[in-house]
């Protein structure tokens, strides 16, 4: 188990191009820790102590990342797509099936402007009939 901990930490790391073990408190640090630990605790196979362990701070440290980490994620877009990269690997290395397109488009719904949202309609609905 710890080291699959130590596999999303690693793929974090390369993604980000930084190390989160490293007790910095710069900015992309500090974000690269809280997609760590968005995606450990998302998995749902770790405690928060063990997420917390393996780089550094106790379990309400996480608890307090995860909780502000979809504030962040709405109004960052990079570091959205570092999430979606984060995701896509990780979730291969563990053959967990990634989000189909239809998924992502719903999880970006509220980014999208009017005419792009009746366009996805129109090529929905063309699609079904």
């Amino acid at each position: 188990m710890n080291g699959d901990l130590n596999n999303i930490i690693e793929s974090v790391n390369e993604i980000c191009d930084v190390e989160i073990r490293s007790g910095s408190r710069k900015r992309i640090v500090m974000d690269s820790k809280k997609i760590y630990m968005h995606i450990a605790v998302e998995l749902n196979l770790f405690t928060l102590y063990e997420i917390g362990f393996h780089v550094g701070v106790n379990h309400a440290t996480v608890l307090h990342h995860t909780r502000s980490f979809e504030f962040v994620l709405k109004s960052d877009p990079i570091l959205r797509r570092k999430l979606e990269s984060c995701n896509l690997k990780i979730h291969s290395m563990f053959n967990i099936e990634n989000p189909n397109y239809r998924d992502l488009v719903f999880m970006h719904w509220k980014e999208l402007t009017n005419k792009q949202r009746s366009k996805i309609a129109d090529m929905t609905k063309e699609y079904y009939d």
